[in-house]
């Protein structure tokens, strides 16, 4: 074994601070941005991070 088990107390802390945080509950709020296609564009252009700008990113924007 790696390393020894957290009690059940820290874990009960850990999943709710993930909860208070995050809040998985509610419904998720769409994006309004075209990730699938950003990434299609940036891989078969080979854009590297640095090289993206506002315009790009505007292409993207979903409303």
């Amino acid at each position: 074994m790696s390393g020894q088990m957290k009690s059940y107390s820290e874990k009960k802390e850990m999943v709710e601070h993930f909860i208070e945080k995050c809040n998985p509950y509610q419904p998720l709020t769409p994006l309004k941005f075209d990730l699938r296609g950003y990434a299609k564009y940036i891989e078969e252009n080979e854009i590297s991070y640095s090289q993206v700008t506002p315009e790009i990113l505007e292409k993207f924007k979903v409303c």
